[in-house]
């Protein structure tokens, strides 16, 4: 995160719809022209972060101006540091396929095939983004839709597509009583928000996050279990903490991944860039920063709940462990039992595995727009098993 960057020629569009300044057909012009344009999209990105924190001392420090002098002055040079994510894989929408026991690639065809024992089975459940207010009411969120959302009496978020932002409250009275909002994304989807001090979360598959409305106090404080991918905004007067599974992560300013699903035994965090602090959580409200694990970027820390110990190990590679954000399933020489759930979340589906040791076979890959058919036909061509689905569950079993 940091400074805006030179004029693209899209601002003054992009700060009239933020503003509401856009008619009705002007606003539904753009948000087809937003749906469309990958250009248009990025620049609206970069600026609805410095639209968030109007009044935000980072961003003051920066530029030396609020909103309203940036409105003023569109298409004065500027410079912005952009994150890094330097990937191992950059191939789009390509599939390299490898199974280390197996040198022989086989075609077979994806059998449907409906049998009582997974016709027994409950369907699995299609449901939408929800955020749930403070005062417990819920709000279903279409990820297609664009709209202002009222959080509370006073105070709304945009919601544009897949992205959620709130807006950097000016007047925050440290003395109001903390209202969160917790943001669930189901098995199958994705969602990004922009909280209310500039901090970009992208949620994964099965995700939730509880998080302030606004950030007062000498901290700022969310709670996280699922994955997210994290770029914090900078603020050393107050610490960003994430508090994940039996673990807090206290971070500098930075760009991270954190993976914490309940079902899991194990919480993961990989540090893209900047520096955070890991720690187990020891009952205080507290961080406790004498015993924390420090990170450097390409690092990755791992907490095992049953054995208590967190492993830190060094990285080559960081793009299978943050390359979900972009939409892009990726893994390298994984167990099955390990892709598992991941494809289960990932696609919202059902597997079920019945072959006899496929569950420790090993494979690398990186699908991004397929379907899950193409998908579990990836292992059915490699392995000799077969592949029969029936609705969302699919049944592994030995090759005849």
């Amino acid at each position: 995160m940091g400074e805006i960057s030179r004029n693209y020629g899209h601002d003054k569009e992009i700060i009239r719809y933020l503003s509401d300044e856009l008619t009705g057909a002007e606003e539904a012009e753009f948000q087809e022209k937003l749906m469309t344009s990958p250009e248009l999209k990025a620049r609206f990105e970069e600026l609805s972060t410095f639209w968030a924190n109007d009044g935000n001392d980072y961003y003051s420090e920066k530029t030396n101006r609020g909103w309203d002098d940036w409105k003023k002055s569109i298409g004065r040079p500027m410079t912005r540091k952009k994150s890094r994510l330097i990937g191992f894989w950059r191939s789009v929408a390509a599939i390299f396929l490898g199974l280390l026991a197996v040198g022989i690639w086989r075609f077979m065809k994806v059998h449907t095939e409906q049998t009582a024992y997974l016709n027994d089975l409950e369907p699995i459940e299609h449901n939408e983004v929800t955020l749930e207010l403070a005062d417990g009411g819920k709000l279903e969120i279409t990820q297609g839709d664009y709209q202002d959302l009222m959080i509370d009496s006073a105070r709304s978020a945009k919601q544009v597509g897949g992205f959620l932002i709130y807006k950097k409250n000016k007047d925050i009275n440290p003395n109001r009583v903390v209202a969160f909002n917790t943001l669930t994304v189901p098995r199958g989807k994705r969602f990004n928000v922009m909280l209310s001090d500039g901090t970009r979360v992208w949620l994964n598959s099965d995700s939730r996050l509880s998080y302030p409305v606004e950030f007062t106090g000498t901290k700022r404080e969310i709670k996280l279990t699922g994955e997210a991918y994290l770029e914090v905004a900078k603020n050393e007067n107050k610490p960003f903490i994430i508090r994940a599974a039996n673990i807090d992560v206290r971070v500098y300013g930075t760009a991270f991944n954190i993976k914490a699903y309940s079902e899991d035994k194990e919480v993961s965090t990989v540090l893209v860039e900047g520096k955070v602090g890991i720690a187990k959580r020891n009952g205080s409200a507290e961080f406790d920063e004498d015993n924390a694990v420090m990170m450097s970027p390409y690092q990755r820390v791992v907490y095992n709940d049953e054995s208590g110990r967190l492993v830190k190990t060094t990285l080559s590679d960081i793009d299978r462990y943050t390359a979900w954000k972009d939409n892009r399933l990726v893994f390298y020489n994984e167990k099955f039992e390990n892709l598992k759930p991941r494809l289960e979340r990932w696609y919202n589906i059902r597997v079920i595995d019945d072959a006899i040791g496929f569950s420790d076979e090993r494979f690398s890959g990186e699908f991004e727009s397929e379907q899950i058919e193409k998908v579990m036909n990836f292992f059915a061509v490699t392995s000799p098993i077969t592949v029969m689905h029936t609705n969302d569950t699919f049944y592994i079993k030995d090759k005849d």
